[in-house]
């Protein structure tokens, strides 16, 4: 398991497609990381990064309506 420097508070951040809410918490790692995030409802991308500081997303609210914007399959 990969050690990490260091965490803090990222806030929030919504989906911009399906309005989904995210908890954020930047982990700081001693090696660079690079990867994405996207929509646990929806698929769209959120985020992606390469860097020491990562992003790590916990679903706090769903959309109101999903009115068919989740994929198929």
């Amino acid at each position: 398991m990969v050690q990490t420097w260091g965490t803090g508070d990222g806030g929030t951040a919504s989906c911009k497609k399906c309005g989904a809410e995210y908890k954020v918490t930047v982990k700081r790692f001693p090696m660079r990381d690079s990867d994405k995030f996207n929509c646990e409802i929806c698929g769209e991308l959120m985020n992606e990064w390469n860097s020491t500081q990562v992003p790590m997303y916990e679903l706090i609210s769903k959309p109101a309506s999903s009115s068919g914007d989740t994929p198929s399959g």
